[in-house]
């Protein structure tokens, strides 16, 4: 009896160990919280894909020359406005990024966050 506790107790520890080192893989020492510049309550869309990081990085690059970066995973280019009478905000919205080829790789990961500039702007530093 004892040793099936153990047993149960052990591969639960395992798997608590296995799933913190995961997440915590992923999440930088100190996590940033999400401080939104707008929440919209429409937003429309447009991904530009690109097959490597370098043609992302350069399309970046000639869009902002005066923040030039050696490498870049995506970006999204945002425009917010109102319509006239309307208290609600719309967001048109281009994320560029390299196609994800894995599930829940980097590049798809970025895509959500490239999504989440899309419907909360400029929310990091």
């Amino acid at each position: 009896m004892n040793e099936r506790i153990f047993t149960v107790f052990a591969w639960l520890m395992f798997v608590c160990l296995v799933t913190m080192g995961v997440v915590y893989d992923g999440v930088a020492d100190v996590p940033e919280p999400v401080i939104p510049t707008h929440r919209i309550t429409e937003v429309e869309v447009t991904v530009v894909w690109y097959d490597t990081h370098a043609e992302a990085t350069a399309e970046y690059n000639r869009r902002y020359p005066d923040e030039s970066i050696d490498e870049i995973w995506g970006f999204a280019v945002y425009e917010d406005f109102q319509y006239e009478g309307n208290e609600d905000w719309f967001t048109a919205c281009e994320i560029h990024q390299v196609r994800p080829v894995i599930v829940d790789d980097q590049d798809t990961l970025t895509l959500g966050h490239e999504m989440l500039h899309c419907l909360e702007g400029e929310y990091h530093r």
